[in-house]
């Protein structure tokens, strides 16, 4: 449900704990956001304390969006997780294109890392926040993604080449999308 309701979608992990007593309650776990999130219907608010130590949201006004909202993901969007995607994503033969790559003129050292850690060197997975499970960045899926993942929910996006001559146009759609 957090998940709908948010945009960008925010994951969230839970547990069922006993309270003394016998009470039973679930725990939401929610990781600290590294970018601005808002309600899906529009709305950015933050979490504080009031005087008497007791939380609350308010709202973030445009304003405020500089002094209030900070940026804690670096300004490259590549780095950033793609949540809707798994590492199942990530092509192998893809990986290994890009080391004959590096075996013809890069850092050789690279070469004898294991695939996960390959990926986390350079820079094409990075641990979710609430659970430390390893997902791809923009620039895992843009450089080793594989195709059918580049296409899931962007059907639409591709590239269109179009050169006029003689008064008709060719049109051609180019296999690859981006995410």
């Amino acid at each position: 449900m957090i998940f709908e309701k948010t945009h960008p979608s925010v994951s969230v992990g839970w547990e069922k704990q006993t309270l003394p007593g016998g009470c039973a309650v679930v725990v939401i776990k929610v990781a600290k956001s590294l970018h601005p999130v808002a309600c899906i219907d529009g709305r950015v608010l933050k979490r504080r304390l009031r005087r008497g130590g007791t939380p609350e949201n308010r709202p973030v006004f445009p304003g405020e969006y500089a002094t209030e909202l900070t940026f804690r993901e670096p300004v490259d969007f590549s780095t950033r997780i793609v949540t809707s995607r798994t590492c199942a994503d990530l092509s192998d033969v893809e990986r290994e294109r890009l080391r004959e790559h590096i075996r013809a003129g890069g850092d050789k050292t690279l070469l004898d890392l294991s695939d996960e850690d390959f990926d986390k060197a350079m820079g094409f997975v990075r641990p979710d926040p609430i659970d430390n499970v390893l997902m791809p960045t923009f620039g895992g899926l843009l450089m080793i993604g594989k195709p059918e993942a580049l296409q899931r929910g962007q059907s639409r996006a591709g590239a269109r080449h179009e050169a006029g001559g003689l008064g008709r146009k060719l049109r051609a759609r180019h296999g690859r999308h981006l995410v």
